[in-house]
């Protein structure tokens, strides 16, 4: 199981900070996509032990671009599960 929690959205502070707990060893993928779906950046992936770990994003994009303000789906993927989470970046470039 997963327990996924943000710090919220903050338009003077240019990341976002997602923090989960996990409560054993599990393969884990965390990848942002805008709100059609495509892939903007893959955050985490790989094995993770049991423990409370805080993920950053910056606004950042896999191809190294900023990205502009709006919404975005979080995709959490385990073995056993996965989670969508949206997210609102505010934070102008």
């Amino acid at each position: 199981p997963l327990n996924l929690r943000d710090e919220g959205p903050d338009p003077n502070i240019k990341e976002i900070a997602l923090r989960f707990d996990l409560e054993s060893q599990t393969n884990l993928t965390i990848t942002v996509y805008d709100k059609e779906m495509n892939p903007v950046t893959v955050l985490l992936g790989g094995s993770l032990h049991k423990d409370s770990y805080r993920v950053r994003w910056k606004g950042i994009s896999d191809d190294g671009s900023d990205i502009n303000p709006g919404l975005y789906i979080v995709r959490v993927e385990a073995p056993a599960t996965h989670v969508l989470y949206k997210i609102v970046w505010l934070a102008e470039k």
